[in-house]
């Protein structure tokens, strides 16, 4: 479930659009240490954007602050709601922008330049969606030779696996629905992004080992007996926009864990959220 303050700071972001940290402890009355935790989290998911800017201080403060030596300038943090500008970026893959349509999400053109999402262009007071995106996925696969004909994984909808896995004999071919005989479970995060250099495997492997362990997931446990075997693979490779879900937002790691027993297939859909991770059980049909 949301955090509450989560959600509260959430709505004043999106209904002031440009919010101080001072206004949210003002508002909600909470410790600044628990805020600014909140807000690096919100950041880190890409729900909201930081900006940081220097300006002077009113005539009689500066007066003041040349007399007890301290800067003349001071240093203020906004905040801004990126969820809107994102689900535009998704559907507007490579087209152009205008600063009018900008002011109309609440965010300032030089705060959606230095988040990545948009491009400045030649054109004074127009930017650019990048055209590219890419899919970065890691996956991991285990397969028992213990019975191997009592475990088959169904995929819910068809998916491109890594080219290792298949090199490897975990399926039979690239664009698949289900796993190979035998493989009795297998996890898959991918990313969709127009920064692949931000997503490296270490990364992915990062937030798979966290998973593991919040989640308790003990498929890597069992991975040392004789009979079990474990294989992994990373692929980036850039993509047609249209071939990204358009329930899977930009930067949004989208994890699925898949486990083969008494001859179903039973799914995980984990989502990661600013207060940690999300997740639904299916039993694949």
């Amino acid at each position: 479930m949301e955090d509450p303050l989560t959600a509260i700071i959430l709505d004043l972001i999106r209904r002031r659009r440009r919010i101080t940290l001072q206004e949210i402890i003002r508002e909600t009355q909470e410790e600044e240490t628990r805020i600014q935790k909140i807000l690096e989290n919100l950041e880190k998911a890409g729900a909201i954007a930081r900006h940081e800017e220097t300006r002077p201080q009113p005539w009689y403060r500066r007066i003041l602050a040349r007399i007890a030596g301290r800067p003349v300038e001071e240093k203020i943090v906004t905040y801004y709601d990126l969820r809107p500008l994102r689900e535009l970026v998704a559907r507007r893959p490579g087209q152009r922008i205008s600063e009018r349509e900008l002011a109309g999400l609440g965010i300032p053109p030089q705060v959606a330049v230095e988040t990545g999402l948009l491009r400045e262009t030649e054109q004074a007071g127009i930017y650019q969606i990048p055209h590219k995106i890419w899919r970065i996925q890691k996956m991991r696969a285990w397969r028992t030779e213990k019975n191997p004909w009592k475990y088959t994984i169904s995929l819910p909808r068809r998916i491109k696996l890594p080219t290792q896995l298949i090199l490897e004999g975990y399926a039979e071919r690239q664009e698949t629905t289900t796993l190979a005989e035998g493989v009795h479970g297998a996890v898959r995060i991918v990313v969709y992004t127009r920064e692949p250099e931000k997503w490296p495997e270490a990364r992915l492997e990062r937030i798979m080992r966290g998973l593991f362990a919040q989640e308790r997931i003990t498929l890597e446990i069992y991975s040392n007996l004789p009979y079990v075997e474990k294989t992994q693979a990373y692929e980036a490779e850039d993509i047609d926009p249209d071939e990204k879900p358009a329930e899977i937002e930009l930067d949004t790691p989208d994890v699925w864990l898949w486990i083969s027993k008494d001859g179903e297939t039973y799914a995980y859909h984990y989502i990661r959220r600013p207060w940690g991770w999300d997740y639904e059980r299916y039993v694949v049909r």
